[in-house]
């Protein structure tokens, strides 16, 4: 009958079980890339920076949760713009200095422990961070064995 028929326009909204329905087409467990999700299984990251970058740097952390970085010139991690959407991201940034240095970041990283902070930061690393609070930003730097 007519009245059973889906509508494309309602987009399964004309459903009584929408749930039921995604489970149906295969669509539970889609991963979706405009809304903040919780996972029950670890996920792999694909969203990598690799670039050459050097001056005031303001990290995209809202396109990528993970870098790879040479050093083009001396750096300093400006505050990136943190939404809510990102507080509780976790991710890295790899650092290969290429005779650079990283000389200061901005007023929103804290640094966790007692090293790591930009006059201590020398060699090949990875700066491991939290975006705790809008206005938090918790990393610890490591040095990597060569």
């Amino acid at each position: 009958s007519a009245a059973l028929d889906l509508k494309k326009a309602e987009n399964l909204a004309d459903l009584a079980d929408m749930a039921a329905a995604r489970g149906n087409l295969g669509l539970a467990t889609v991963g979706y890339r405009d809304v903040a999700q919780d996972w029950s299984q670890p996920q792999r990251n694909q969203a990598t920076l690799n670039a050459a970058l050097g001056g005031s740097v303001s990290l995209d952390m809202a396109a990528y949760q993970n870098f790879d970085l040479t050093l083009a010139n001396d750096i300093t991690f400006a505050n990136p713009v943190v939404s809510a959407a990102m507080v509780g991201q976790r991710g890295t940034i790899g650092v290969v200095p290429a005779g650079f240095t990283i000389v200061a970041l901005g007023t929103l990283w804290k640094r966790v422990g007692g090293t790591g902070a930009p006059g201590e930061i020398s060699g090949i690393g990875r700066l491991d961070y939290h975006i705790r609070a809008q206005d938090r930003i918790e990393y610890v730097y490591n040095d990597v064995e060569i």
